[in-house]
């Protein structure tokens, strides 16, 4: 059996937004081959790492303000 792994990242305003509503659809109508790996830049929001087929990351990095600021000042 193949599996198939989605990747997407966030940070807190857009889970707010859309993301709570985009997790819980997809985990309901998912197959079991089927995963979803979520990086998270504000903190992984309460319970989401413990949901089975949604595998949760969060950015630590200490370059990580360096390379929002640059990006957000070329949008």
């Amino acid at each position: 059996m193949r599996e198939f792994i989605f990747v997407s990242s966030m940070n807190q305003r857009l889970y707010e937004d859309y993301g709570e509503r985009f997790i819980r659809e997809f985990l309901q109508n998912k197959g079991n081959e089927i995963f979803l790996n979520i990086v998270f830049e504000d903190g992984i929001p309460n319970g989401l790492a413990l949901l089975p087929g949604l595998n949760c990351l969060e950015i630590k990095d200490s370059n990580h303000p360096r390379f929002k600021s640059f990006f957000w000042q070329t949008i």
